[in-house]
């Protein structure tokens, strides 16, 4: 009976391995990309209904991220002190959970920023960047096949798949 239990218990083990975004295939890059575009565009109360419990909107997840930054002026809960990592650890998990509601096979992919802005450093030798906008602006994440070419007068995706998606902007928190 034991034998058994181990067979079926590694039968169904699933692993799941977390990506760089530029080192995910076509099929799982457009994969991410319409899960993403899924949970932008689906409600949660709608999206729970559809894909179940774990489901949340990219909206609650922004929320929920405001909510746990902004309790006041001067308290951060997610960001100030020691939770920095954990808290945004579980922000992962949950939205990590709110994908695989949609796709299950999927795995959040990571950007590492710091490939892109190794890129723009050497474009600019020399020069201390204060700013993200170059690395908006000359990461290929930004481009039409990715998440859209951003503009640096409005700071929105204004081109490709994510074009005029916009993150809402209640600051009272009354509107979920």
């Amino acid at each position: 009976m034991c034998v058994l239990l181990r067979v079926v218990c590694q039968v169904i083990s699933v692993y799941f391995v977390r990506r760089e975004l530029r080192e995910l295939n076509v099929a799982d890059k457009e994969l991410f990309l319409d899960t993403f575009a899924t949970l932008y565009q689906t409600p949660t109360a709608k999206g729970v209904a559809l894909y179940g419990k774990h489901y949340q909107s990219l909206t609650a997840l922004c929320i929920f991220h405001l909510r746990s930054a902004v309790i006041t002026r001067d308290i951060d809960h997610m960001h100030d002190g020691l939770g920095v990592v954990t808290q945004h650890m579980a922000m992962t998990m949950e939205f990590e959970l709110a994908m695989q509601s949609v796709a299950p096979r999927l795995a959040l992919p990571y950007w590492d920023y710091t490939i892109d802005s190794a890129k723009v450093q050497a474009l600019h030798p020399g020069a201390y960047l204060t700013s993200t906008h170059d690395i908006f602006e000359q990461s290929e994440l930004f481009r039409v096949d990715w998440f859209g070419a951003t503009d640096a007068t409005t700071g929105h995706v204004e081109a490709g798949r994510m074009a005029q998606m916009r993150v809402a902007r209640d600051y009272n928190f009354e509107v979920l």
